[in-house]
């Protein structure tokens, strides 16, 4: 079925049959032939579009099926889930650690797909169109993790608050402009008990100071690359949902509004490299920033997946996984560590088993 053929069954007043729709296997060239021309539509054509639109996108519809397709012929085809680095030929103590999980609440993220039928279309990958988090998705949502656990264990020793924020640094690189000047009115409020613009200033400028004794290099780079490396996941399921704002006087929906979520239940790969690339020559430093790291990041691990959520609307409990996880591999360059597990195990224990196996490397 052409392009032209499609779209002329939106153009008639007798309805399409369905079968006649669905004929066409492309379901994702389908519903943005019919974006792009909602605008052309009168409002009867644009409720059968979004009816469709529904049918092809629901549990049981047909992208689900061209999701599967994708996966059966490409994805697992060239192990674009569970893709690993050569771990081995990195310097030794970097590590990485891979899991697949299983979402306890539904995902959602903003895909920038110009066209679309609905304005809440979840991200998708360029080329095979499967829902996915991206690498700068995962880094955000963990460094964000990391940052609030930061804030709300904040000591009362500046000593001690600058050298677990540059721990942050070391882990993600570059502070943002607004994540600098959130840690700097934070500090003050704690050391001083206010945020004034001074007091704010002032612990900016000192830990500028830190920063650049700490780290020379940064004086002359404009932004600085963290040790942590993410993979993109892909997703195995697509959905809607639906939320249908009330009048406050007459207390009944309005305009229902669709938007495409990754369901309960949808299965992804989550994989994560740690390589302190700046510290090649030092090795009595790289174990020490390898205990170091993991304390921070086996927490912002634990409460992004299992309380914050990785999505969007985070406060409303979106984007959190099941405790239970399979197909877990944890590798240690320049060690004999290398822990594959296919089983189901949770997501704790998994957390404790890396934490004594780097605790054992760190302390030899």
């Amino acid at each position: 079925m052409t392009k032209k053929e499609f779209l002329a069954e939106y153009s008639t007043r007798k309805l399409p049959r369905t079968s006649t729709v669905h004929n066409n296997t492309n379901t994702y060239s389908n519903i943005i032939q019919i974006s792009h021309s909602l605008l052309d539509f009168g409002s009867w054509r644009k409720n059968k579009a979004r009816g469709d639109f529904q049918n092809w996108v629901s549990k049981n519809g047909q992208y689900n099926s061209l999701i599967e397709t994708v996966n059966e012929n490409y994805l697992n085809k060239f192990g674009m889930h569970t893709f690993k680095p050569d771990i081995q030929k990195l310097v030794s103590f970097s590590f990485f650690l891979q899991f697949k999980f299983t979402l306890a609440k539904p995902f959602i993220s903003r895909d920038d797909e110009s066209f679309y039928i609905t304005e809440n279309p979840v991200k998708k990958d360029k080329v095979f169109k499967v829902p996915m988090m991206s690498p700068s998705g995962w880094k955000g949502n963990l460094r964000w993790s990391a940052g609030r656990d930061f804030v709300e264990e904040l000591s009362c020793k500046l000593d001690e608050i600058f050298v677990k924020r540059l721990q942050l640094i070391r882990m993600f690189g570059n502070e943002t402009e607004a994540t600098n000047q959130h840690f700097n009115a934070c500090i003050s409020q704690k050391l001083f008990n206010k945020k004034g613009k001074n007091e704010t200033k002032e612990i900016g400028k000192q830990f500028q100071q830190y920063l650049e004794e700490a780290i020379p290099a940064i004086k002359n780079v404009s932004g600085l690359q963290g040790w942590l490396y993410f993979y993109t996941t892909f997703f195995d399921k697509i959905d809607l949902e639906v939320i249908n704002p009330h009048d406050r006087k007459k207390r009944t929906g309005t305009i229902p509004i669709y938007f495409e979520v990754v369901p309960i239940n949808a299965t992804g790969t989550f994989s994560l490299l740690w390589f302190p690339y700046d510290l090649v020559e030092n090795s009595i430093a790289r174990k020490q920033a390898l205990k170091e790291n993991w304390m921070v990041l086996k927490k912002a691990l634990k409460n992004m997946f299992l309380i914050y959520g990785f999505s969007a609307k985070k406060t409303s409990g979106f984007g959190v996984i099941q405790d239970l996880i399979s197909h877990k591999r944890f590798i240690i360059a320049g060690t004999s560590i290398d822990l594959q597990q296919t089983n189901e195990d949770s997501f704790i224990n998994f957390l404790e088993t890396v934490d004594w196996l780097i605790m054992e490397v760190a302390d030899e």
